[in-house]
């Protein structure tokens, strides 16, 4: 029994070891709720890093996407000039095979949801269009655009290149 007797007294703990083990406890709750609120802050903040990173990349892609369309529509608006300076006693074989080039090329904006800005007689709007010139008209209202001299193209809501325009006025 003397065994027994010693075995329970060596498995008792004072109130004070009790408090110290409490303390101890509490402390390490409170260092865990503080490194979990650390790994969701980090988390949270890894996640905005991602929808950043990827807000950006998407930026920066439609940057070079539109600075790409702007050099093909130089190259287009060339095209359609020797197009239009093609001499009129030139193979219509040539100038057939030409076109369908053209044709070509408008396919693929129109793929790119690209569309052009090339309404004659439309009402000036400054959004869409950059006036390079006025000329007097009797038969327009001012305001008008009378010729394109550039077409414009949009993407959707999004200019791409304001349409170069002439625009009618009023003489006094």
């Amino acid at each position: 029994m003397s065994e027994k007797k010693n075995t329970e007294e060596t498995q008792e703990i004072t109130t004070s070891e009790l408090e110290e083990l409490r303390q101890k406890y509490a402390q390490l709750e409170a260092e865990n709720q503080e490194l979990r609120d650390k790994q969701l802050r980090l988390s949270a903040e890894f996640e905005n890093y991602k929808k950043r990173q990827k807000k950006l990349f998407t930026t920066m892609t439609e940057q070079f996407r539109d600075e790409l369309i702007t050099r093909y529509l130089e190259v287009l608006d060339n095209f359609e000039r020797a197009l239009a300076a093609c001499p009129t006693d030139a193979h219509e074989d040539y100038i057939e095979g030409f076109r369908m080039i053209g044709q070509q090329m408008l396919d693929f904006l129109k793929l790119e949801n690209i569309s052009p800005i090339d309404e004659k007689e439309a009402p000036f709007d400054p959004n869409l269009h950059e006036a390079i010139h006025r000329m007097p008209s009797d038969d327009h209202p001012s305001g008008t655009v009378l010729e394109i001299a550039q077409k414009g193209y949009r993407r959707g809501d999004k200019l791409i290149r304001p349409a170069k325009v002439v625009v009618s006025h009023k003489e006094e």
